[in-house]
């Protein structure tokens, strides 16, 4: 587990990753949830790759506009907003989010682009 020797992650993300249950998985539901589909599954898992191998800036017009590059923080809000909602609807958008993470690109981009129409 690389994660475990980056002294850099934030605590609070290092225990996530850490976790059995919420896990790395967990992690980037978090991301496509709180970015209302702004990133899809696969381009929320390398953003969280990207944090675990060192980077601590992001320039997405996402993280950009609303967290002035700072990869840390949008993380940190993205776990906050998604602890917020009830535990069966994070199990159940995590299951959801692992199988769309299976599709081609084209497919997880129809995902995002109707992510914010869902039902929570």
């Amino acid at each position: 587990m690389i994660y475990i020797l980056v002294k850099s992650l934030n605590s609070r993300i290092r225990a996530i990753l850490q976790d059995e249950v919420r896990g790395r998985n967990w992690l980037v539901a978090a991301v496509v949830h709180d970015s209302i589909g702004y990133y899809t599954p696969l381009g929320a898992e390398n953003l969280v790759n990207d944090y675990i191998q060192g980077e601590t800036e992001n320039y997405s017009e996402r993280c950009t506009t609303s967290f002035h590059c700072d990869l840390e923080a949008e993380l940190l809000h993205d776990i906050s907003a998604f602890e917020a909602i009830p535990e069966e609807k994070q199990v159940e958008l995590v299951g959801e989010i692992r199988e769309v993470k299976k599709m081609d690109e084209v497919s997880q981009t129809t995902f995002g682009l109707f992510y914010p129409t869902r039902r929570l």
